[in-house]
């Protein structure tokens, strides 16, 4: 979002700086979302070859999440860098939870590369 001049009152505004973003889906009801951030914070971030980095996390919401319901789904962005100390790809035994990191995308690997933030290009 570029323009925050149509931002209902009751929202605020935050700028995020460019950044590299690993970037989880959570499809399942909102209530399971502390296992999927637990699976990021002591699964994946040790195994990735990445630190985190000096900047805000978030989550997204999408339209076509349902906050009555609390279904639909939502990704959880998580500001990175690549650790130089060491480089390795993490490996996912647990095929359902790499089912639900179906976004996450790895910096300058054969995998693919890391989501630039909202601030990026």
């Amino acid at each position: 979002m570029s323009d925050f001049s149509d931002l209902p009152r009751e929202l605020s505004r935050v700028r995020i700086p460019a950044q590299k973003y690993a970037v989880f889906s959570h499809r399942e009801h909102i209530s399971t979302i502390r296992r999927t951030v637990n699976t990021i914070w002591n699964k994946w971030l040790p195994a990735s070859g990445h630190e985190i980095a000096d900047a805000p996390e978030f989550e997204r919401y999408g339209p076509e999440f349902d906050p009555r319901s609390g279904n639909g789904g939502l990704e959880i962005w998580i500001p990175v860098r690549l650790d130089q100390r060491q480089v390795k790809i993490p490996v996912l035994a647990n095929q359902s939870l790499a089912e639900r990191m179906v976004r996450l995308f790895l910096d300058q690997f054969e995998a693919g590369r890391l989501a630039d933030g909202p601030g990026g290009s």
